[in-house]
């Protein structure tokens, strides 16, 4: 019985190597600086620093913003649109391109990313999370690292280490019922069974 665990551990380990992540595959990323609405440029330059930190640190080769001496757009200028990035990824000799837009909503920032490759007409990759304030993009902007290292969007997959502060919150009307049944248990008498 141990030699079927061990054997199947072994091959389910082998087929998950095989596989190679985005970060082994030999793309050349161009982060794009991301386009503004509403948000500072402190807030833009600091979060596009915060996801070309992680996505380095997972090992995705990065192409150079001066790759070939030209500035790129940014702030409300930035470019925000599928075409526009790939043309912007030919230029500087990438293969893959990562561009989107940061948008204030009262105190949350709400994160779009997208990531084309240069020859095809759409994304491969599209997300958006909400940090409900600008002290948590880091965490968004370490997901949005992970789920393009790994090719999937973040509404596949979660990370307990990667989770924002909106996601640990519990919702009021969720809280009240909460404490609604906390109070009808100790009501009861002892006699009564508890459901």
């Amino acid at each position: 019985m141990d030699r079927r665990w061990i054997w199947c551990a072994l091959v389910i380990l082998a087929a998950l190597r095989a596989v190679p992540s985005r970060a082994e595959s030999g793309a050349q990323t161009l982060v794009l600086p991301f386009r503004s609405v509403g948000v500072n440029d402190t807030t833009l330059l600091v979060s596009r620093d915060l996801l070309l930190g992680e996505l380095q640190d997972m090992g995705l080769p990065l192409v150079g913003e001066n790759s070939n001496g030209a500035l790129l757009p940014s702030g409300s200028d930035a470019c925000d649109n599928a075409l526009c990035a790939a043309t912007l990824g030919r230029e500087h000799g990438a293969t893959q391109v990562v561009y989107g837009s940061l948008s204030k909503l009262g105190t949350k920032v709400i994160v779009r990313l997208n990531v084309v490759r240069v020859e095809e007409s759409s994304p491969f990759y599209r997300d958006q999370l909400t940090a409900t304030s600008v002290e948590d993009l880091d965490a968004v902007m370490r997901r949005f690292a992970e789920g393009i290292v790994q090719g999937r969007p973040n509404s596949d997959r979660a990370s307990v280490e990667s989770v924002t502060e909106a996601e640990t919150v519990t919702p009021p009307r969720r809280a009240m019922r909460r404490a609604d049944r906390v109070k009808q248990v100790l009501a009861r008498p002892e006699s009564a069974p508890l459901i």
